[in-house]
């Protein structure tokens, strides 16, 4: 690539030459913690969490365009006031209706503002940071450096040209970073920087800091909703290149099962839904189609294998029959992982559903049904609980009752699926299902759960009705607790995703 892309950052260099902001660095923003101090600020539903761990970075490295953002939840507010614990760049925030104090970082807060995972009140009682008041914060972008770029590596680019995206044949052409080992210049390291045409791969160097004044001045920009697809090619380009490299050697393909299936794993790591797995197997059909059969179809067992849980054996046979090649059948392609998975833990997804829907409140206090509740929703006797009321404990303790209260729904759940299965009742529990099953004992307890029309729906297989009577599961308590309702209908669309 070499002549044609230093063409092109030569003309952008030339482009640019007028404005000195352009080459050195962007100077962004500062602000105080003194504009919040006073206000009221409200939680809003968000899936950071999921996209922390899919993306492994921080909170600083986000957009609020790469979340998720749901209902403001105006039941429990805070009141945002200076503090000193537990160090002087701190914040209280105070629960309006008394449950307790939390101490933030200052800069913790003005990350959950800049995402809208708070919203701020203003004196007109509007939120003021979803609205051009507050553009200031939405704005402020994480500093990139030498150190944090290989948070790019891999991550789809279109390069800007005179205001147009270069392409090929009318598409825009995707850039990528790849790692090239070489360390230069103090702590500045050089990437590789490539790009895909007619004629394969084509890199050529560039440095880190280089790299970021592209990025920075809007040269290079990053193109999120390409990054899912262009990872995936990565990892599943770099199986086939290494079969191909042993075939040619005359090794077994065997003997780098270890490496392949890791880079499986990596690949289909943002499959979510049931359009992911299509997109998913779409590409990988196309990716294996010159490799020896044998090879191929013990990859694509292992995937679907993979697959069973995430979606029925009917749903995945649906998808395959759309996307390959040629006829598979799912019930033939590995019958015996087929027959012995079997969902019996929940996983994250669970914990950080509780934890938004129970939320966090470090004090006991009671809500009028006999019991202490404390943390995220951990509730005993009063007469024999070992908390007080306006007793308080931190998060640490409050993290072991989640896991403990999860672990004896969970465990209670499997009482009942075992009990079925000892009497030859079969029910293919997907994951969602069995989260959402154990979100509903740790609701309701496992005594409610049993008699539930719900259950006996499961039990029967009636999945479809199942999934319904999950919204009126509990309804008498509505009127009561206005937010079980739509808690219900949320564990119901969960329900959903696995049988729809």
């Amino acid at each position: 690539m070499g002549m044609e892309i230093r063409k092109i950052i030569r003309e952008e260099i030339e482009d640019f030459s007028d404005f000195e902001w352009a080459k050195g660095e962007i100077e962004y923003p500062i602000h105080s913690i003194d504009f919040l101090i006073g206000k009221k600020a409200y939680y809003r539903e968000n899936n950071m969490d999921e996209v922390l761990k899919t993306q492994k970075c921080t909170m600083s490295d986000l957009n609020k365009s790469d979340l998720n953002l749901g209902e403001i939840k105006n039941g429990i507010g805070w009141t945002i006031k200076k503090g000193n614990l537990p160090g002087p760049n701190s914040v209280s925030i105070i629960l309006d209706n008394n449950k307790g104090t939390q101490h933030w970082f200052e800069d913790d807060v003005l990350e959950f503002v800049r995402l809208g995972i708070w919203v701020v009140e203003g004196d007109d009682g509007k939120f003021i940071n979803e609205s051009e008041e507050f553009d200031w914060i939405k704005d402020i972008e994480p500093e990139l450096t030498n150190k944090n770029f290989h948070m790019f590596y891999n991550k789809p680019f279109y390069w800007y040209h005179k205001g147009e995206p270069v392409s090929d044949l009318d598409v825009p052409r995707v850039y990528w970073f790849e790692e090239s080992g070489i360390h230069l210049r103090d702590e500045d390291e050089i990437a590789l920087f490539c790009y895909k045409d007619f004629r394969g791969d084509e890199c050529t160097d560039i440095f880190h800091s280089t790299a970021i004044s592209y990025i920075k001045k809007g040269t290079l920009q990053h193109q999120p909703q390409l990054s899912d697809i262009k990872e995936c090619e990565h990892y599943l380009d770099k199986i086939v290149n290494n079969v191909t490299l042993i075939n040619e050697d005359g090794r077994k393909p065997d003997m780098e099962w270890d490496f392949t299936k890791n880079n499986l794993d990596k690949s289909k790591k943002w499959v979510k839904t049931k359009e992911d797995v299509k997109k998913y197997l779409s590409l990988l059909f196309n990716k294996l189609k010159k490799l020896p059969r044998k090879t191929k179809t013990k990859i694509i067992k292992y995937v679907l294998a993979s697959f069973v849980g995430l979606l029925t054996i009917n749903q995945l046979q649906t998808v395959v029959d759309e996307v390959s090649p040629e006829k598979i059948e799912i019930t033939k392609v590995q019958p015996e992982k087929v027959e012995k998975i079997e969902i019996r833990t929940p996983n994250d997804s669970l914990v950080n559903f509780l934890k938004k829907e129970e939320s966090y409140v470090g004090k006991g206090y009671k809500i009028g049904d006999g019991k202490i509740t404390i943390g995220w929703g951990h509730a005993e006797d009063i007469s024999s609980s070992k908390y007080k009321l306006g007793q308080e404990i931190d998060t640490t303790e409050a993290e072991k009752l989640l896991k403990q209260d999860i672990k004896q729904s969970s465990e209670a759940l499997n009482r009942i699926l075992d009990d079925w299965k000892s009497k030859g009742i079969e029910v293919n529990i997907t994951q969602d299902m069995y989260n959402t099953m154990t979100s509903m004992i740790f609701n309701m307890g496992i005594g409610n759960f049993r008699n539930s029309k719900f259950i006996q729906l499961v039990k029967k297989n009636e999945l479809d009705k199942a999934k319904e009577e999950i919204k009126t599961t509990s309804s008498h308590l509505f009127s009561k607790f206005p937010g079980l309702k739509k808690r219900r209908k949320k564990e119901s669309e969960a329900f959903s995703v696995s049988i729809s």
